[in-house]
Protein backbone atom coordinates (compact mmCIF):
# COMPACT_ATOMS: atom_id res chain seq x y z
CA UNK A 1 0.00 0.00 0.00
CA UNK A 2 1.42 2.95 -1.34
CA UNK A 3 1.45 6.22 1.61
CA UNK A 4 0.99 9.84 -0.25
CA UNK A 5 3.71 12.21 0.61
CA UNK A 6 3.46 15.98 0.33
CA UNK A 7 6.45 18.33 -1.42
CA UNK A 8 6.85 21.73 -0.05
CA UNK A 9 8.84 24.19 -1.91
CA UNK A 10 10.10 27.81 -1.74
CA UNK A 11 10.85 30.10 -4.23
CA UNK A 12 14.12 29.83 -4.33
CA UNK A 13 13.89 26.88 -6.12
CA UNK A 14 13.77 27.93 -9.09
CA UNK A 15 15.79 26.18 -12.00
CA UNK A 16 17.14 23.62 -9.45
CA UNK A 17 17.87 20.27 -9.40
CA UNK A 18 16.79 17.37 -7.03
CA UNK A 19 19.17 14.59 -8.23
CA UNK A 20 17.11 11.77 -6.55
CA UNK A 21 16.56 8.87 -8.59
CA UNK A 22 13.94 5.96 -7.96
CA UNK A 23 13.94 2.62 -9.19
CA UNK A 24 11.43 0.45 -10.67
CA UNK A 25 12.43 -3.30 -10.72
CA UNK A 26 15.16 -3.46 -12.77
CA UNK A 27 16.02 -0.20 -13.60
CA UNK A 28 19.63 0.34 -14.13
CA UNK A 29 20.18 3.06 -16.81
CA UNK A 30 21.60 6.12 -16.92
CA UNK A 31 20.48 9.58 -17.15
CA UNK A 32 21.75 13.09 -18.39
CA UNK A 33 19.59 15.10 -15.19
CA UNK A 34 21.09 18.33 -16.33
CA UNK A 35 19.67 17.90 -19.97
CA UNK A 36 16.29 16.47 -18.39
CA UNK A 37 16.13 19.96 -16.14
CA UNK A 38 16.64 22.01 -19.27
CA UNK A 39 13.65 19.93 -21.09
CA UNK A 40 11.65 19.85 -17.89
CA UNK A 41 11.89 23.80 -17.76
CA UNK A 42 10.07 24.53 -20.49
CA UNK A 43 6.78 22.60 -19.11
CA UNK A 44 4.38 25.57 -18.44
CA UNK A 45 3.35 26.23 -14.74
CA UNK A 46 0.13 23.82 -14.13
CA UNK A 47 1.23 20.91 -16.03
CA UNK A 48 2.70 17.86 -14.80
CA UNK A 49 4.18 14.80 -16.23
CA UNK A 50 3.44 11.57 -14.27
CA UNK A 51 4.27 8.15 -15.02
CA UNK A 52 1.97 5.43 -14.30
CA UNK A 53 1.45 4.65 -10.71
CA UNK A 54 2.49 8.79 -9.62
CA UNK A 55 -0.15 11.01 -9.40
CA UNK A 56 -3.98 11.04 -9.40
CA UNK A 57 -6.88 9.14 -7.93
CA UNK A 58 -6.70 6.59 -5.15
CA UNK A 59 -8.41 4.26 -7.91
CA UNK A 60 -6.41 5.37 -10.40
CA UNK A 61 -3.64 5.29 -9.00
CA UNK A 62 -3.88 1.74 -8.04
CA UNK A 63 -4.62 0.76 -11.51
CA UNK A 64 -1.35 2.37 -12.74
CA UNK A 65 0.34 1.11 -10.14
CA UNK A 66 -0.62 -2.08 -11.50
CA UNK A 67 0.49 -1.08 -15.04
CA UNK A 68 3.63 0.38 -13.69
CA UNK A 69 4.41 -3.59 -12.30
CA UNK A 70 3.18 -5.29 -15.37
CA UNK A 71 5.44 -3.03 -17.46
CA UNK A 72 8.36 -1.42 -15.09
CA UNK A 73 8.45 1.87 -16.19
CA UNK A 74 9.96 1.27 -19.81
CA UNK A 75 7.86 3.73 -21.66
CA UNK A 76 8.67 7.57 -22.12
CA UNK A 77 6.10 9.66 -20.24
CA UNK A 78 3.64 11.68 -22.58
CA UNK A 79 0.96 11.90 -20.19
CA UNK A 80 0.73 15.65 -19.02
CA UNK A 81 -1.98 16.21 -15.88
CA UNK A 82 -3.20 18.94 -13.84
CA UNK A 83 -3.04 17.96 -10.20
CA UNK A 84 -5.02 20.32 -7.56
CA UNK A 85 -2.60 21.07 -4.90
CA UNK A 86 -3.65 19.73 -1.27
CA UNK A 87 -5.47 23.34 0.65
CA UNK A 88 -3.89 25.15 -1.86
CA UNK A 89 -6.65 25.13 -4.51
CA UNK A 90 -4.53 25.68 -7.70
CA UNK A 91 -1.89 23.58 -9.62
CA UNK A 92 1.79 23.68 -8.99
CA UNK A 93 4.99 23.65 -11.40
CA UNK A 94 6.65 20.40 -9.76
CA UNK A 95 7.61 18.29 -12.91
CA UNK A 96 7.74 14.63 -12.32
CA UNK A 97 9.47 13.23 -15.23
CA UNK A 98 9.51 8.98 -15.70
CA UNK A 99 10.04 6.24 -17.56
CA UNK A 100 12.80 6.98 -19.22
CA UNK A 101 14.59 3.63 -19.75
CA UNK A 102 12.32 2.21 -16.69
CA UNK A 103 14.00 5.07 -14.68
CA UNK A 104 12.01 7.58 -12.42
CA UNK A 105 13.58 10.80 -12.35
CA UNK A 106 12.18 13.81 -9.93
CA UNK A 107 13.03 16.76 -11.09
CA UNK A 108 12.18 20.31 -10.26
CA UNK A 109 10.73 22.97 -12.78
CA UNK A 110 11.75 26.79 -13.06
CA UNK A 111 7.85 27.44 -12.28
CA UNK A 112 7.72 25.89 -9.06
CA UNK A 113 5.54 28.12 -6.77
CA UNK A 114 6.25 28.87 -3.04
CA UNK A 115 5.02 26.92 -0.29
CA UNK A 116 3.28 24.17 -2.76
CA UNK A 117 2.30 21.28 -1.59
CA UNK A 118 2.17 18.34 -4.36
CA UNK A 119 1.01 14.83 -3.67
CA UNK A 120 2.87 12.01 -5.33
CA UNK A 121 3.54 7.87 -4.19
CA UNK A 122 6.55 6.09 -4.21
CA UNK A 123 7.91 2.88 -3.89
CA UNK A 124 11.28 1.52 -5.39
CA UNK A 125 13.55 -1.43 -4.48
CA UNK A 126 16.61 0.63 -5.35
CA UNK A 127 17.46 4.37 -4.77
CA UNK A 128 20.46 6.59 -6.43
CA UNK A 129 21.10 9.44 -5.33
CA UNK A 130 24.18 11.50 -7.59
CA UNK A 131 26.90 12.07 -5.44
CA UNK A 132 27.68 15.57 -6.27
CA UNK A 133 24.47 16.82 -4.79
CA UNK A 134 24.53 14.65 -1.90
CA UNK A 135 25.29 15.52 1.79
CA UNK A 136 23.22 13.64 4.21
CA UNK A 137 21.27 10.41 4.56
CA UNK A 138 19.42 9.68 7.33
CA UNK A 139 17.17 6.48 7.40
CA UNK A 140 15.83 4.45 10.34
CA UNK A 141 13.76 2.09 11.25
CA UNK A 142 12.16 3.92 14.38
CA UNK A 143 8.61 5.26 13.86
CA UNK A 144 9.33 7.95 16.91
CA UNK A 145 12.43 9.10 15.62
CA UNK A 146 13.16 11.85 13.46
CA UNK A 147 14.76 11.02 9.45
CA UNK A 148 15.61 13.36 6.69
CA UNK A 149 17.53 12.95 3.59
CA UNK A 150 19.66 16.12 2.96
CA UNK A 151 20.96 16.99 0.07
CA UNK A 152 23.64 19.68 -0.73
CA UNK A 153 21.19 21.55 -2.90
CA UNK A 154 18.30 21.08 -2.01
CA UNK A 155 17.19 19.17 1.15
CA UNK A 156 14.66 16.28 1.90
CA UNK A 157 12.87 15.01 4.83
CA UNK A 158 11.52 12.01 4.51
CA UNK A 159 9.03 10.75 7.84
CA UNK A 160 7.63 7.29 8.70
CA UNK A 161 9.98 5.24 6.74
CA UNK A 162 9.45 1.49 6.57
CA UNK A 163 13.32 0.38 5.65
CA UNK A 164 14.03 -3.01 5.93
CA UNK A 165 17.79 -2.97 4.59
CA UNK A 166 19.88 -0.44 3.90
CA UNK A 167 23.38 -1.19 2.58
CA UNK A 168 25.59 1.35 1.39
CA UNK A 169 27.54 0.34 -1.90
CA UNK A 170 31.24 1.34 -1.11
CA UNK A 171 34.08 -0.82 -1.26
CA UNK A 172 34.84 -2.08 1.95
CA UNK A 173 32.15 -0.61 3.90
CA UNK A 174 28.20 -1.79 4.58
CA UNK A 175 26.58 0.18 7.02
CA UNK A 176 22.60 0.04 8.15
CA UNK A 177 20.55 3.00 9.05
CA UNK A 178 23.75 5.47 8.55
CA UNK A 179 24.45 9.38 8.27
CA UNK A 180 26.30 10.06 5.49
CA UNK A 181 28.21 13.35 5.13
CA UNK A 182 29.94 15.28 2.54
CA UNK A 183 32.44 17.10 3.73
CA UNK A 184 34.26 18.44 0.56
CA UNK A 185 35.79 16.11 -1.75
CA UNK A 186 35.32 12.95 1.59
CA UNK A 187 32.29 11.77 2.94
CA UNK A 188 32.33 10.22 6.68
CA UNK A 189 29.82 7.23 7.22
CA UNK A 190 28.36 6.89 10.49
CA UNK A 191 26.65 3.38 11.46
CA UNK A 192 23.72 4.93 14.22
CA UNK A 193 23.35 1.26 15.30
CA UNK A 194 26.95 1.12 16.78
CA UNK A 195 27.81 4.78 16.79
CA UNK A 196 31.07 3.74 14.70
CA UNK A 197 32.59 6.02 11.78
CA UNK A 198 34.41 5.65 8.52
CA UNK A 199 36.08 8.43 6.97
CA UNK A 200 36.48 7.52 3.16
CA UNK A 201 39.45 9.93 1.90
CA UNK A 202 39.08 11.53 -1.63
CA UNK A 203 41.01 8.60 -3.60
CA UNK A 204 38.69 5.94 -2.37
CA UNK A 205 35.25 8.19 -2.67
CA UNK A 206 36.56 8.97 -6.43
CA UNK A 207 36.93 5.16 -6.91
CA UNK A 208 33.81 4.31 -5.11
CA UNK A 209 32.19 6.81 -7.46
CA UNK A 210 33.96 5.37 -10.61
CA UNK A 211 32.78 2.27 -9.42
CA UNK A 212 29.22 2.95 -9.12
CA UNK A 213 28.74 5.36 -12.39
CA UNK A 214 29.34 8.55 -10.30
CA UNK A 215 27.04 7.88 -8.56
CA UNK A 216 25.52 6.03 -4.85
CA UNK A 217 23.39 3.03 -4.90
CA UNK A 218 21.42 2.03 -1.75
CA UNK A 219 19.74 -1.58 -1.89
CA UNK A 220 16.33 -2.15 -0.13
CA UNK A 221 14.11 -5.21 -0.10
CA UNK A 222 11.38 -2.08 -0.15
CA UNK A 223 10.79 1.49 0.53
CA UNK A 224 7.54 3.18 1.30
CA UNK A 225 7.53 6.43 2.67
CA UNK A 226 5.81 10.27 3.17
CA UNK A 227 8.58 12.92 2.01
CA UNK A 228 8.74 16.23 2.43
CA UNK A 229 10.02 18.51 0.23
CA UNK A 230 12.17 21.44 1.47
CA UNK A 231 14.21 23.58 -1.14
CA UNK A 232 16.69 25.88 0.75
CA UNK A 233 20.10 27.67 -0.48
CA UNK A 234 21.00 27.85 2.87
CA UNK A 235 23.46 24.51 2.63
CA UNK A 236 27.35 25.73 2.60
CA UNK A 237 26.42 29.80 3.71
CA UNK A 238 29.17 30.66 6.29
CA UNK A 239 27.51 31.86 9.49
CA UNK A 240 30.66 32.14 11.46
CA UNK A 241 33.74 33.27 10.49
CA UNK A 242 36.72 34.22 12.78
CA UNK A 243 40.10 35.55 10.58
CA UNK A 244 43.59 35.19 12.07
CA UNK A 245 41.89 35.95 15.52
CA UNK A 246 43.92 36.28 18.85
CA UNK A 247 43.25 36.74 22.56
CA UNK A 248 45.94 37.38 24.83
CA UNK A 249 44.89 37.72 29.07
CA UNK A 250 46.76 39.70 32.04
CA UNK A 251 47.32 37.76 34.43
CA UNK A 252 49.34 39.59 36.88
CA UNK A 253 52.57 40.54 35.72
CA UNK A 254 52.35 37.94 32.73
CA UNK A 255 50.59 37.72 28.99
CA UNK A 256 48.52 34.82 28.32
CA UNK A 257 48.37 34.20 24.92
CA UNK A 258 45.14 31.90 24.81
CA UNK A 259 44.75 32.25 20.94
CA UNK A 260 47.01 32.96 18.53
CA UNK A 261 46.02 33.72 14.48
CA UNK A 262 43.33 31.18 14.69
CA UNK A 263 41.32 31.05 11.50
CA UNK A 264 38.11 28.82 10.95
CA UNK A 265 34.77 29.22 8.73
CA UNK A 266 31.55 27.44 10.04
CA UNK A 267 28.80 27.12 7.54
CA UNK A 268 25.07 27.00 8.03
CA UNK A 269 24.06 24.03 9.69
CA UNK A 270 26.93 22.27 10.61
CA UNK A 271 27.56 19.94 13.50
CA UNK A 272 31.32 20.48 14.43
CA UNK A 273 33.44 20.19 17.26
CA UNK A 274 36.39 21.88 18.64
CA UNK A 275 38.66 19.50 20.13
CA UNK A 276 42.05 19.86 22.25
CA UNK A 277 43.57 19.22 25.95
CA UNK A 278 42.58 21.84 28.69
CA UNK A 279 44.09 24.94 28.32
CA UNK A 280 44.12 24.50 24.13
CA UNK A 281 41.81 27.56 23.78
CA UNK A 282 38.66 26.13 23.02
CA UNK A 283 36.59 27.50 25.62
CA UNK A 284 38.16 30.87 24.35
CA UNK A 285 37.33 30.38 21.03
CA UNK A 286 33.78 29.64 21.85
CA UNK A 287 33.22 33.18 24.20
CA UNK A 288 34.87 35.20 21.04
CA UNK A 289 32.48 33.79 19.07
CA UNK A 290 29.72 33.72 21.44
CA UNK A 291 30.24 37.54 21.89
CA UNK A 292 31.14 37.05 25.57
CA UNK A 293 33.75 38.43 24.83
CA UNK A 294 36.23 40.33 21.68
CA UNK A 295 39.53 39.32 20.28
CA UNK A 296 42.35 41.06 21.24
CA UNK A 297 43.57 40.76 17.33
CA UNK A 298 42.08 39.83 13.99
CA UNK A 299 38.27 39.62 13.04
CA UNK A 300 34.88 37.77 14.21
CA UNK A 301 31.81 37.81 12.31
CA UNK A 302 28.93 36.43 12.94
CA UNK A 303 25.98 36.68 9.84
CA UNK A 304 27.99 38.84 8.05
CA UNK A 305 28.21 41.07 11.39
CA UNK A 306 32.06 42.35 12.64
CA UNK A 307 31.40 42.36 16.50
CA UNK A 308 34.02 44.59 16.83
CA UNK A 309 32.92 48.43 17.94
CA UNK A 310 29.48 46.79 18.61
CA UNK A 311 28.35 48.33 21.84
CA UNK A 312 26.99 46.24 25.06
CA UNK A 313 23.56 46.26 23.62
CA UNK A 314 24.31 45.52 20.60
CA UNK A 315 25.73 42.74 21.31
CA UNK A 316 23.22 41.27 24.05
CA UNK A 317 21.10 41.23 21.44
CA UNK A 318 22.95 39.58 18.81
CA UNK A 319 23.06 36.92 21.61
CA UNK A 320 19.77 36.95 22.51
CA UNK A 321 18.54 36.56 18.88
CA UNK A 322 21.07 34.54 16.73
CA UNK A 323 22.98 32.55 19.72
CA UNK A 324 21.71 29.49 22.25
CA UNK A 325 23.99 28.91 25.07
CA UNK A 326 24.70 25.25 26.35
CA UNK A 327 26.76 24.82 29.53
CA UNK A 328 28.61 21.42 30.97
CA UNK A 329 27.42 23.23 34.85
CA UNK A 330 23.91 23.49 33.01
CA UNK A 331 23.54 27.26 34.59
CA UNK A 332 20.20 26.56 35.53
CA UNK A 333 18.43 29.05 37.83
CA UNK A 334 17.62 26.80 40.79
CA UNK A 335 14.60 29.12 41.91
CA UNK A 336 12.54 27.90 38.63
CA UNK A 337 11.16 25.08 37.53
CA UNK A 338 12.02 23.20 33.92
CA UNK A 339 9.68 25.67 32.62
CA UNK A 340 10.49 28.79 34.01
CA UNK A 341 13.87 28.39 32.41
CA UNK A 342 12.46 27.79 29.74
CA UNK A 343 10.63 30.81 29.59
CA UNK A 344 12.78 32.96 31.12
CA UNK A 345 15.19 33.84 28.09
CA UNK A 346 11.61 34.43 25.82
CA UNK A 347 10.54 36.97 28.03
CA UNK A 348 13.55 39.31 27.10
CA UNK A 349 12.13 39.17 23.11
CA UNK A 350 9.93 41.91 23.23
CA UNK A 351 8.14 40.01 20.28
CA UNK A 352 7.03 36.75 21.51
CA UNK A 353 3.71 37.53 23.62
CA UNK A 354 2.70 34.80 25.91
CA UNK A 355 0.31 32.30 23.91
CA UNK A 356 3.99 32.02 21.47
CA UNK A 357 5.76 31.47 25.10
CA UNK A 358 3.73 28.38 25.66
CA UNK A 359 3.64 26.96 22.42
CA UNK A 360 7.40 27.18 22.26
CA UNK A 361 8.03 25.64 25.92
CA UNK A 362 5.77 23.00 25.17
CA UNK A 363 7.26 21.69 21.78
CA UNK A 364 11.01 21.61 22.84
CA UNK A 365 9.99 20.05 26.10
CA UNK A 366 8.15 17.55 24.24
CA UNK A 367 11.72 17.18 21.85
CA UNK A 368 13.57 16.74 24.59
CA UNK A 369 11.16 14.76 26.37
CA UNK A 370 10.59 16.05 29.28
CA UNK A 371 6.90 16.88 29.28
CA UNK A 372 6.39 14.87 32.51
CA UNK A 373 9.33 17.19 34.76
CA UNK A 374 7.94 20.71 33.45
CA UNK A 375 7.25 21.67 36.78
CA UNK A 376 10.11 20.00 38.66
CA UNK A 377 13.16 22.56 39.54
CA UNK A 378 16.66 21.46 39.17
CA UNK A 379 17.40 19.89 42.16
CA UNK A 380 14.74 17.17 41.19
CA UNK A 381 16.31 16.42 38.28
CA UNK A 382 19.03 14.46 37.14
CA UNK A 383 22.33 15.34 35.57
CA UNK A 384 21.11 14.49 31.81
CA UNK A 385 17.77 16.25 32.59
CA UNK A 386 19.32 19.28 33.79
CA UNK A 387 21.11 19.22 30.58
CA UNK A 388 18.17 18.64 28.29
CA UNK A 389 16.58 21.54 30.16
CA UNK A 390 19.58 23.70 29.03
CA UNK A 391 19.35 22.45 25.21
CA UNK A 392 15.41 22.97 25.32
CA UNK A 393 16.37 26.69 26.76
CA UNK A 394 18.94 27.18 23.97
CA UNK A 395 16.44 26.47 21.64
CA UNK A 396 13.41 28.36 22.86
CA UNK A 397 14.87 31.30 21.66
CA UNK A 398 14.84 30.02 17.72
CA UNK A 399 18.59 30.62 17.43
CA UNK A 400 20.58 30.25 14.25
CA UNK A 401 23.85 29.11 15.93
CA UNK A 402 24.00 26.98 19.49
CA UNK A 403 27.43 26.95 21.11
CA UNK A 404 28.22 24.33 23.91
CA UNK A 405 30.99 23.99 26.15
CA UNK A 406 32.06 20.48 27.14
CA UNK A 407 28.05 19.61 27.23
CA UNK A 408 28.95 16.12 28.42
CA UNK A 409 31.70 16.74 30.75
CA UNK A 410 29.44 16.66 33.63
CA UNK A 411 27.81 13.58 32.61
CA UNK A 412 28.40 10.00 32.56
CA UNK A 413 28.93 8.32 28.94
CA UNK A 414 25.97 7.18 28.40
CA UNK A 415 24.02 10.09 29.42
CA UNK A 416 26.33 12.26 27.20
CA UNK A 417 26.00 10.23 24.59
CA UNK A 418 21.93 10.72 24.16
CA UNK A 419 22.76 14.26 25.06
CA UNK A 420 24.96 13.94 21.98
CA UNK A 421 22.21 11.66 20.20
CA UNK A 422 19.62 14.82 20.75
CA UNK A 423 21.93 17.62 20.32
CA UNK A 424 22.60 15.66 16.28
CA UNK A 425 18.85 14.77 15.82
CA UNK A 426 17.73 18.41 16.56
CA UNK A 427 20.62 19.60 14.04
CA UNK A 428 19.32 17.39 11.20
CA UNK A 429 15.35 17.91 11.90
CA UNK A 430 15.97 21.71 12.40
CA UNK A 431 19.04 22.70 10.44
CA UNK A 432 20.14 24.56 13.83
CA UNK A 433 24.26 24.91 13.27
CA UNK A 434 25.77 23.21 16.45
CA UNK A 435 29.40 24.12 17.18
CA UNK A 436 30.51 22.04 20.76
CA UNK A 437 34.32 22.14 22.52
CA UNK A 438 35.35 18.38 23.43
CA UNK A 439 38.44 16.33 24.49
CA UNK A 440 36.19 13.37 24.00
CA UNK A 441 37.80 10.95 21.75
CA UNK A 442 34.10 9.29 21.23
CA UNK A 443 32.29 12.40 21.37
CA UNK A 444 34.65 13.83 18.50
CA UNK A 445 33.57 10.93 16.45
CA UNK A 446 29.82 12.24 16.37
CA UNK A 447 30.79 15.66 14.94
CA UNK A 448 30.49 16.04 11.26
CA UNK A 449 33.53 18.28 11.31
CA UNK A 450 36.25 18.53 14.21
CA UNK A 451 38.66 21.24 14.68
CA UNK A 452 41.42 20.64 16.94
CA UNK A 453 43.10 22.99 18.70
CA UNK A 454 46.70 22.79 20.82
CA UNK A 455 48.34 25.75 22.60
CA UNK A 456 46.12 28.24 21.37
CA UNK A 457 46.69 27.58 17.51
CA UNK A 458 44.78 25.09 15.25
CA UNK A 459 46.82 21.97 15.05
CA UNK A 460 47.88 21.22 11.82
Amino acid sequence: MHQRAGITTRQDAIGTLLGLCLWCEGGDDNIDLERLVRETDTVGTQQKIACPGIIGSRKKRARRERECAAHPCNKVATRQMRQTCHGHGATEGLTHVGAFQRTLVLALSANMRANSVVPFSIAARRIRIEAPTMARLLITQDQQSPRAVRLYKPRIKIGRASVCEVQLNFPGVSRRHAVITREGEAFYIEDLDSAQGVRLNGQKIQRALLQHGDHIVIDQSHLEFDAELDVTDAAGVTVVQADTVSKTYALGNQTVQALNGVSVEIARGEFMALAGPSGSGKSTLLNLIGCLDTPSAGRIMIEGQDIAGKTADELADLRLNTLGFVFQTFNLLPVLTALENIEYPLLQKSGVDKTERQKRIAHYLRVVGLERYAHHKPSELSGGQRQRVAIARALATQPRIVLADEPTANLDHKTGEDILRLMKQLNHAEGTTFVFSTHDARVMEMADRVVELSDGRIAE
